[in-house]
């Protein structure tokens, strides 16, 4: 399980920034994935912020972006991760890694490869989308159509570019079959993540889902859609919120915040006491969760987690919701997903929810 399997995050930074509307009193708990979302909700000054991944690999990853950003300049940072051209990464590596726990150092001392490719393009899932820029993308689209996808300008011009250029029998065939299952579980994510999945051809699932963020959300500025077609942030309007350099200093001067476990979810909520955190970030982690797991986090969630708190997680290819059992202690709050949802940027997610907790 030692692996990175997701080297970023897949959600929407700034949809999660508006919908936990984090305040200085705030203690967070917030899955680690990629580290990216962690970092972004510590850009808004809560009180603490627990990341936590019961995948080691993935809270070393976090370290390691963290270490990065309290050492270097902002510019070495980008180069750092991977987001520009760098020769000295491994000499970098060598300031960074005193600030680095020494189970975090001990292993990436054996993967020192990753850090000179850049570590935000060594995940499973980003060298799966790697092989689908390299190999696939160039059988559907050239390079230029490709570029004029963050050129549109409008709905009406993004609307016309998907029915006469983006939409082909191509990308509709060959994507269809590179983001399958039986691929993408072997290439892409872990098979546990389509463990309760309920939909049946998840390759034209996902190609008709994408629609969305061609028509219906602005292309310009989708740092998301941006890695997943150049592989990297082709520009300042396509970085997200916590690499942008007005944000480096706030980022530095709240590390001393972060707190990394690596744990299972279920197993640290029954271990914190009462009323600990008021925010809860919880990414997709119910996907690979039965409904009987899932009740069982939610009863913690409600005794770990204050009035008035909130909790908002992703669905991918299932759905889940707090059981019925809980209604009078933690609320969905429909109105306020759905409208948080509309604009979503990342189009992986089949629903988006956001839970307050009564008490």
């Amino acid at each position: 399980m030692e692996n990175i399997n997701y080297s970023l995050c897949w959600e929407d930074q700034d949809m999660l920034i508006r919908a936990l509307n984090i305040g200085s009193g705030d203690d967070v708990l917030s899955i680690t994935s990629g580290g990216c979302n962690t970092l972004a909700l510590l850009l808004q000054r809560p009180h603490s912020i627990t990341a936590i991944d019961n995948n080691p690999a993935q809270n070393h990853l976090l370290e390691l972006k963290a270490a990065a950003i309290r050492t270097l300049t902002y510019q070495d940072t980008l180069a750092f991760f991977g987001f520009k051209k760098s020769r000295n990464r491994v000499d970098q590596f060598q300031k960074i890694k005193i600030f680095l726990s020494p189970d975090a150092l001990a292993w990436w001392e054996t993967k020192i490869d990753l850090v000179n490719i850049g570590i935000v393009h060594v995940g499973k899932f980003e060298r799966y989308l790697g092989l689908f820029r390299r190999i696939i993308l160039p059988l559907i689209h050239s390079k230029k159509t490709v570029e004029k996808v963050f050129t549109l300008d409008g709905f009406e011009s993004q609307k016309k570019f998907w029915d006469s250029e983006w939409n082909n029998w191509r990308m509709r065939s060959l994507g269809r079959i590179f983001f399958s299952q039986p691929v993408m579980s072997r290439l892409g994510r872990g098979r546990e993540r389509f463990a309760y999945a309920n939909v049946h051809d998840i390759g034209k699932y996902y190609i008709e889902k994408s629609k969305r963020v061609f028509v219906d959300i602005p292309t310009r500025n989708n740092y998301l859609l941006d890695y997943i077609l150049t592989g990297n942030y082709s520009s300042e309007a396509t970085l997200p919120t916590y690499l942008r350099e007005e944000n480096f200093s706030i980022l530095k001067s709240e590390l001393h915040k972060l707190k990394i476990v690596t744990m299972d979810l279920g197993k640290f909520l029954a271990r914190a006491p009462d009323n600990s955190f008021s925010k809860f970030n919880l990414s997709d982690v119910f996907e690979a969760m039965s409904v009987e797991q899932t009740n069982s986090v939610f009863k913690e969630l409600v005794r770990v987690g204050r009035g008035g708190g909130i909790v908002v997680f992703w669905d991918n290819l299932v759905h889940r919701q707090h059981p019925a059992s809980l209604n009078a202690a933690i609320m969905t709050d429909f109105e306020k997903s759905k409208k948080l949802a509309a604009a979503d940027r990342a189009f992986l997610y089949s629903n988006f929810t956001l839970e307050k907790i009564q008490k």
